[in-house]
């Protein structure tokens, strides 16, 4: 799984924030390595800035952090990413800009809420150290055993802050049960994968 981050959107809206410090910023890069370690996704963070008139780009441990520079704002850059990424593996755009989050929705790529981005990496850094190890949990796990309550937890927090326009096709009520939408559908995907 790719994750594009779009950096100052989600840690404004994790922190409550007006001005993000240097401090603040390599805290949550560091944040997003341990995640990117623990399950395997391809992580690239964008800040808006940086000291040069193109995109700087580098990286930190796993994680691909890229600075916009000057002449470009971090939306530019994600949009780009966005539709270069667009027929790879499963992409996610977190961020909680309406604008291009409906971007990156035309292009293919589920947008998620920087809420559970900040659930996410809570759970990271709260799991214990053998479970940061890639696959350990999958080797250790029982036959049939299908439900687990933390990732219960994460799909009900999911699916209180996913952004669906009306037009985009809300689940629709059929004999009783509910079925998910395409949308949906995909969001719950890269839940799942997150």
């Amino acid at each position: 799984m790719i994750l594009l981050i779009d950096a100052y959107n989600v840690l404004k809206q994790i922190s409550a924030a007006q001005y993000i410090n240097e401090a603040q910023r390599n805290a949550f890069v560091r944040k997003l390595e341990k995640y990117s370690l623990a399950k395997g996704n391809t992580v690239i963070v964008v800040f808006d800035g940086g000291t040069e008139s193109r995109p700087l780009d580098s990286m930190h441990g796993s994680v691909r952090v890229i600075y916009s520079g000057y002449r470009m704002n971090a939306d530019d850059v994600l949009k780009r990413l966005c539709v270069e990424f667009k027929h790879r593996a499963t992409v996610a755009l977190v961020s909680s800009d309406r604008e291009l989050c409906s971007f990156a929705y035309h292009h293919g790529v589920t947008c998620v809420d920087a809420d559970l981005l900040d659930t996410v990496l809570r759970k990271a850094a709260e799991a214990p150290a053998l479970q940061m190890i890639k696959g350990y949990d999958k080797a250790h796990k029982r036959e049939g055993y299908e439900s687990s309550s933390e990732i219960d937890q994460l799909m009900q927090e999911a699916t209180k802050n996913v952004m669906i326009k009306q037009e985009d096709g809300i689940a629709e009520q059929r004999g009783g049960k509910k079925t998910l939408s395409k949308v949906e559908k995909k969001i719950k995907k890269v839940v799942n994968k997150l």
